[in-house]
């Protein structure tokens, strides 16, 4: 769905690299939240 390697992704959740505006606004449609719960805003 994202189209991006294990590594990518291993990346973003390790801190390693930051999320690009696309790859968060796709991971907040696949889990059905805001982009703003994603990034701990209320």
């Amino acid at each position: 769905m994202l189209n991006i390697s294990q590594n990518t992704y291993s990346q973003y959740e390790t801190g390693v690299i930051e999320l690009t505006a696309s790859t968060l606004i796709k991971l907040a449609d696949f889990y059905g939240v805001s982009v703003d719960y994603l990034l701990g805003r209320k």
